[in-house]
């Protein structure tokens, strides 16, 4: 009998498992570490500090979600169903505008998912998606929506500082971060994530990524080059100034930066910076303005390098030739 009751109980705490189980996958349609990233976890410190769930610095105060960004504005990267379910909400209709003060997240009001769709999959489990591009969002309340079906595009709306879409996953309202699991009450716990394996393996944590590397004739702002204004164009022999764009994520306090710009008869120019505090996006840029004479015919290189704790764990060339 005592053997029986033991059965019947693992059999029921087998099933309420798997019940609550949620499997998720990538939520978006592209290539991770070469046209979209993730650049910001859930925070896990109960605290003012913040830490991801592998205890590093990819998160910032109680950021409740995942960031799921792309390179610049204009790339069409399709929002796609994680899970799936039913749509309980859409909201669409807001412009994109990179946010860069609290006073505009505060003008927001509860408003900062901006453009976005909420879905219910069943058992106490929803998804919520947020920050899409003004008039992409494709589905409507009460749509039954499959596995990998288009939601709408990456975009800036709401409380966006760059392009991305934030995921947000939560059971009987209780936030819960997908690479933890509902378990995982801060980093040091177990994991259970619920991202399926292909996800698993398409989205590895990555410390430092280059997203953004690229020769013009001037420096940009930042925002200029996360809105895709920086041309990405092959130098001309007009040309009087040549400079290289580097744009990384997810960088840490010590990570030492450099940009290297050389050309035909050898270097051009050298910036190499040692960052005194985390940085969740950082641009570099390097380059030269010519006195008394335009481009030279010849082959020019970008090279971007980081080093961290001694060890260099990044690097990446461009190369052009003008002609």
């Amino acid at each position: 009998m005592v053997k029986l009751f033991l059965y019947i109980i693992g059999f029921f705490t087998a099933g309420l498992l798997q019940a609550q189980a949620l499997e998720l996958e990538q939520p978006l349609a592209c290539t991770f570490g070469v046209d979209c990233w993730i650049q910001q976890y859930a925070d896990h410190d109960q605290g003012p500090a913040a830490v991801d769930y592998t205890c590093g610095t990819e998160t910032y105060d109680k950021h409740d979600g995942t960031d799921f960004r792309i390179r610049d504005a204009t790339q069409n990267v399709d929002v796609i169903v994680a899970a799936a379910g039913t749509v309980l909400g859409v909201r669409d209709g807001m412009d994109d505008h990179m946010i860069n003060s609290q006073e505009e997240i505060a003008a927001l009001g509860n408003r900062e998912c901006g453009n976005g769709v909420l879905i219910d999959n069943g058992d106490g489990w929803q998804t919520q998606y947020c920050h899409m591009r003004k008039g992409s969002v494709t589905v409507k309340q009460g749509d039954v929506v499959e596995l990998g079906q288009k939601l709408g595009n990456v975009g800036f709306s709401g409380a966006a500082a760059f392009p991305h879409m934030h995921l947000s996953v939560r059971r009987n309202g209780a936030k819960i971060d997908p690479f933890s699991g509902p378990d995982a009450s801060d980093c040091h716990a177990q994991r259970q994530n619920i991202w399926s394996s292909k996800a698993n393996t398409a989205l590895v944590y990555h410390a430092g990524e280059l997203i953004s590397l690229s020769f013009d004739s001037r420096k940009f702002e930042l925002n200029e080059l996360l809105a895709g204004e920086a041309g990405r164009t092959k130098p001309e022999s007009h040309w009087d100034t040549l400079v290289a764009n580097a744009v990384l994520i997810n960088l840490q306090k010590g990570d030492e930066i450099s940009l290297v710009v050389t050309g035909p008869n050898g270097q051009l120019a050298h910036n190499t910076q040692i960052l005194d505090r985390s940085k969740a996006q950082y641009y570099l840029y390097s380059g030269k303005k010519f006195k008394d004479h335009w481009l030279v015919i010849g082959n020019y290189k970008a090279i971007v390098s980081l080093k961290r704790d001694g060890k260099a764990i990044l690097e990446k060339t461009i190369s052009d030739v003008v002609n």
